[in-house]
């Protein structure tokens, strides 16, 4: 299962890398460069039903497996469809994140809902897109059956490039507390922010650990 695993996440970044960047071909060609270097050492690194015929009708894979990966590859890239939905503007939410309905009691009522940027948004943006370059860093960093490896930072950049590419536009793209505190102290995004940015980073550095647990519970 956790090949299988490995496919479904790799695929979900790459399309929503995809989704979120407008296909921005640098982008997402980078994710797929971090996620081969991330998870090809559990997977295979396919993430594309292309690549597991190939390798299925070469004969390095049996049918089985080949249908199996392609299965998760497809809910990986339907899992991507739903975290864009929660990453683009016009899905009912207001610009502070909130049901349109309930943005217009509020505003009835004499309550301002105009903030920018949208904290739902940018909470979900800062999250995933920092999750993103976090997972791979564990993954060609700490795992002893990569240990010592050469491409241990161009895997590293290429998943903060692409997370960067998507975030940017949504919430600065801060995908670290420390360059949040930066962007808020500038001016660039408003004060309350730092908290988008520590609460997105607390609960990506803790989910990224517990994906790796699931991938290597015996590293």
């Amino acid at each position: 299962m956790r090949p299988l695993f490995a496919e479904f996440l790799g695929t979900f970044f790459l399309a929503l890398v995809a989704l979120a960047s407008g296909n921005n071909s640098l982008a997402v060609a980078l994710t797929l460069t971090a996620v081969i270097y991330g998870l090809g050492y559990i997977s295979g690194g396919h993430f594309n039903p292309a690549v597991s015929v190939a390798v299925w009708m070469k004969g390095n894979m049996e049918r089985s497996d080949m249908l199996r990966h392609i299965a998760a590859q497809f809910a990986g890239a339907g899992a991507a469809w739903l975290a864009w939905l929660a990453l683009s503007a016009g899905h009912g939410f207001s610009p502070m994140g909130l049901p349109a309905e309930l943005t217009r009691v509020m505003q009835s009522a004499g309550f301002s809902t105009g903030a920018s940027p949208s904290v739902f948004r940018s909470l979900t943006a800062e999250f995933l897109f920092t999750l993103l370059p976090v997972f791979v860093w564990l993954h060609v960093g700490t795992t002893r059956r990569q240990n010592a490896n050469q491409y241990f930072g161009a895997a590293a950049g290429a998943a903060h490039f692409a997370g960067l590419t998507c975030a940017s536009p949504i919430s600065g793209g801060a995908l670290n507390p420390a360059v949040g505190l930066a962007l808020v102290l500038s001016g660039h995004t408003p004060f309350w922010m730092i908290l988008i940015y520590l609460v997105s980073a607390a609960a990506a550095g803790a989910v990224a650990a517990v994906l790796y647990r699931i991938l290597n519970p015996n590293d």
